[in-house]
């Protein structure tokens, strides 16, 4: 019975990752910023280039989340690697943030009469 080797993943998922982190954190402060701006009355065009930050990274977020789901599924069955439901679960949650704050981000612009 020998050690058990670790399967390294290849670099592209730690690269994957890291990018789903920082489009929820820019859709995150696009989203707060607009909130913060909403009581503090800022001007209306400043509140529709947060909406469409917003829903930009939102979508990316989501893109990239699913493009992670997509390599873990992958990696599983192609290397055998077991601890993937934490990875896939991570990327769901993500994905169904980035998901929610496009599409709301996407319609308060539409309703407030831009183009989207």
């Amino acid at each position: 019975m020998g050690i058990a080797e670790y399967k390294r993943k290849p670099t592209i998922f730690s690269v994957v990752k890291r990018g789903a982190f920082f489009f929820f954190l820019m859709c995150s402060a696009a989203v707060f910023l607009y909130i913060l701006g909403t009581f503090q009355q800022f001007t209306d065009l400043t509140q529709r280039r947060l909406l469409r930050l917003a829903g930009f990274f939102g979508l990316f977020l989501s893109l990239n989340s699913l493009y992670g789901i997509l390599m873990d599924f992958w990696f599983f069955f192609r290397k055998g690697r077991y601890r993937v439901f934490s990875d896939i679960c991570l990327y769901v949650f993500l994905g169904l943030f980035g998901s929610l704050a496009a599409a709301l981000a996407l319609f308060i612009n539409v309703l407030a009469g831009g183009r989207g």
